[in-house]
């Protein structure tokens, strides 16, 4: 089940977007000023459709964000899912369709101490599928974020920097 954000626009140049606000200019740069916001409290399962977004995550049990099918035709498709609220069970995920192999890197970083303790996980982009995150080792803190983006290959390029604590592992399975 998911529902729309709260988003409003006030006289002094401002977005609210669910219990943040930013300039509109932070927002348009965010989002180039073509993208939505929606906020997931469920599974959910993503059709082309709904890509071009930002998803934020905002329930601490586990669930699964499905992305959509692609081939090298939907390149520049996109969508970034930001953690509202810190994941506290299994592990919350972002899994691409089988044969649609995700690509790139996610940097993993301590929430207490970005700089001493970041860590860098690439998929293998030979069968990583999922992108787990736990609220610990594999990330999932608040201000946590991941972005996904079609490529020319017909493959989900990650990027983002996610927060965790404990021993930092790969999110990428």
């Amino acid at each position: 089940m998911s529902e729309k954000a709260n988003r409003s626009q006030s006289g002094d140049g401002k977005y609210t977007i669910g219990p943040y606000t930013m300039d509109i200019s932070a927002v348009d740069a965010m989002i180039g000023n073509k993208g939505d916001v929606e906020t997931l409290t469920a599974a959910k399962t993503l059709l082309k459709s709904d890509m071009n977004r930002i998803y934020v995550l905002n329930n601490a049990a586990a669930f699964a964000v499905n992305l959509p099918a692609i081939s090298n035709a939907d390149a520049g498709l996109w969508a970034e899912f930001w953690i509202q609220t810190t994941v506290t069970s299994v592990g919350s995920t972002i899994v691409a369709q089988t044969g649609d192999l995700l690509e790139g890197f996610l940097f993993l970083s301590k929430a207490t101490d970005y700089v001493v303790n970041m860590a860098y996980f690439a998929a293998d982009e030979s069968n990583d599928l999922t992108i787990t995150q736990n609220g610990t080792t594999t990330g999932g803190l608040i201000g946590s974020k991941v972005r996904v983006q079609a490529n020319n290959n017909g493959y989900w390029t990650v990027s983002g920097i996610v927060l965790g604590s404990s021993t930092l592992a790969t999110p990428f399975s």
